[in-house]
């Protein structure tokens, strides 16, 4: 369950209640909340704004699991002569930043 989800559910809302007080599209909330998508911009103001809760509290973040493995398989293939950072992560499920 994303951080969206677990507020609105929290809020007692639907995703159409959601979108009705947010005037976020019903698609893109059900892509946050499915975890195709980060909410950023004026996208996480609104939702957050809708939920009363601050904008930080929507970010789903890897844990520290999944963060110190990317950080491991980081370090071992800089050490390599020639390496792809797409490969290298391609086993991980973090989203980059556009």
């Amino acid at each position: 369950m994303t951080k969206l989800e677990n507020w609105r559910i929290k809020r007692l809302m639907s995703i159409q209640d959601l979108a009705d007080i947010s005037g976020i599209n019903r698609a893109t909330i059900s892509r946050i909340e499915r975890g195709v998508s980060q909410p950023f911009g004026k996208t996480l103001g609104k939702l957050s704004q809708a939920l009363n809760v601050e904008p930080v509290d929507l970010i789903d973040r890897p844990d520290n699991e999944e963060i110190a493995a990317a950080n491991k398989a980081f370090a071992a293939a800089k050490n390599q002569p020639e390496y792809d950072i797409d490969e290298v992560f391609a086993d991980f499920e973090l989203v980059k930043a556009g």
